[in-house]
């Protein structure tokens, strides 16, 4: 790549949250860091911001990653994923930016100019790219976010096989997966500065994103051809109820935040009752009787926090019966129990009593995933 072409490539920052990874990940931490410094597009910044770990990780990247393009932020407490990205965004200096974590590796040298190139011919500013993130080698852990009338929402074809897929030429997704993906500045400023709603903390921000820019008229975008390899939930764990919580408090109120008032009325009632849903599948898939109480803190949180929520409100440019929304439902099988058709049935009737019918439950979705995370978990 001669100089003449160096110059006209984009600064990228690249931004990399992290909470204790020297002890969570091990060498995944290694490999992550080791795979961006080594990537070959030429013109990028590594920020790597620690959130107050514990476990000597600012002490341990700096004296093993010595490098002019590594600048380590070290914060003075946990501000959460959410937070701590926008914290980045203020020191950043990139045209295009991308939002990492640090579980994960990068194969192929060429994965970020791949990205790039397609970002320059794309030439939209009102857009989300992601890579293709893979679990390993033969499976796909996520081809972009999809999100239901429940406000569940999911990484398709998790745990597929690769070679069953048909994944080649970029293709819209309702939300990223929130483990990588890129932006310009340009639609960092339309959003005010802030990619993330900081009061999140951690999961559902990047839906909340996807929301967001499709309510904008944007699109979210994943590239096949770029490719990375993501260890879920190494730092979180696969299943708990801390989790089950910022899920689905966190999806409750990207609901809120865009939904006409008349469907939200109706609807709202039903989130929070397919709380009491999810936490029956979890303690179905782990056998861990705490997950009963995520529910009340939901309602808790909701109940207490609604006049703040209801100021977030905003009317889309897109209508909300015009976006990407999922006509699916994902469960550990497709054997439905009497349980479960009649919560999905409800869902449906809830659907068309706030004017959205055609974003009614029509198909079951058996989730690899659920059945990974009930092996991890040594049930």
């Amino acid at each position: 790549m001669n100089n003449k072409r160096h110059k006209s490539l984009p600064l990228v920052s690249l931004i990399i949250i992290n909470y204790n990874g020297k002890s969570k990940l091990g060498v995944l931490l290694d490999k992550c860091l080791e795979s961006i410094l080594q990537t070959d597009y030429p013109n990028f910044e590594v920020l790597f911001v620690d959130n107050n770990s514990t476990d000597g990780s600012v002490e341990y990247v700096k004296r093993k990653f010595s490098n002019s393009r590594l600048k380590v932020i070290s914060l003075e407490k946990n501000y959460g994923y959410a937070m701590g990205a926008n914290i980045a965004l203020k020191i950043a200096k990139g045209d295009v930016i991308g939002i990492l974590n640090n579980d994960m590796f990068f194969p192929e040298r060429d994965w970020l100019k791949k990205i790039i190139d397609f970002m320059i011919s794309y030439s939209k500013v009102d857009m989300l790219v992601s890579p293709l993130l893979l679990y390993d080698e033969e499976r796909v852990d996520s081809a972009g976010g999809a999100t239901n009338i429940l406000m569940i929402s999911w990484d398709m074809l998790s745990q597929r096989k690769l070679s069953s897929t048909s994944l080649s030429k970029p293709y819209y997704v309702f939300s990223p997966p929130g483990a990588a993906f890129f932006f310009q500045r340009g639609l960092l400023n339309k959003l005010g500065g802030k990619i993330f709603d900081e009061d999140y903390f951690a999961y559902y921000e990047d839906v909340d994103l996807g929301m967001r820019v499709n309510a904008m008229g944007g699109k979210v975008i994943i590239l096949p051809c770029a490719r990375v390899i993501h260890k879920r939930s190494v730092s979180w764990g696969w299943a708990s109820p801390q989790k089950l919580y910022y899920l689905r408090r966190n999806s409750i109120v990207t609901g809120i935040k865009v939904f006409p008032l008349r469907a939200l009325l109706v609807l709202l009632p039903t989130w929070l009752m397919s709380t009491f849903f999810a936490s029956f599948i979890y303690y179905n898939t782990v056998k861990d009787p705490s997950f009963f109480l995520v529910p009340f803190r939901v309602f808790l949180y909701i109940t207490k926090n609604m006049k703040k929520l209801m100021a977030k409100r905003y009317v889309p440019r897109i209508p909300i019966t015009k976006m990407p929304f999922s006509t699916k439902m994902i469960l550990p099988s497709s054997n439905l129990s009497l349980f479960m058709k009649v919560g999905i049935a409800f869902a449906n009737i809830v659907a068309s009593l706030a004017g959205l019918g055609h974003l009614r439950v029509t198909s079951i979705e058996e989730y690899p995933l659920f059945n990974l995370w009930k092996r991890r978990c040594g049930k």
